[in-house]
């Protein structure tokens, strides 16, 4: 009786300690108040997004002013416009986002998959 008792105790604890270890929703791949997903779940921040608006104005990178051109998660950009590796402080702070790029739409950084230039990500 005492083994059933005490082997019920032990599996109790374990659920009860794996439900409380789990991560906040937005680390399960949810955003939290201030991120967005993009591409391959990755999450940008508002700090990203001044981050690439900075590295772009440094760089001197000509920003995209085209009507025809929407900053719009899944839209795919035409091929004439540049898209600009990400910057190096960026990417230390993800560094799942290296192989994406980027470019700036009417002064709002968008994230873009280089090989199918579509946007996985529209910052503020």
């Amino acid at each position: 009786m005492r083994a059933t008792i005490y082997a019920i105790t032990i599996v109790s604890f374990a659920m009860v300690t794996a439900v409380g270890a789990q991560p906040a929703p937005h680390m399960q791949g949810q955003p939290g108040p201030h991120e967005t997903h993009g591409g391959a779940g990755l999450m940008f921040t508002p700090e990203h997004g001044a981050m690439l608006r900075q590295h772009a104005e440094s760089q001197h990178f000509a920003p995209v002013h085209d009507p025809a051109v929407h900053a719009q998660v899944g839209a795919t950009l035409p091929g004439a416009v540049e898209l600009h590796p990400l910057p190096d402080a960026l990417v230390g702070h993800l560094p799942a986002a290296r192989p994406y790029r980027y470019t700036i739409i009417d002064n709002r950084p968008v994230v873009v998959d280089p090989g199918s230039h579509r946007i996985v990500h529209v910052g503020e």
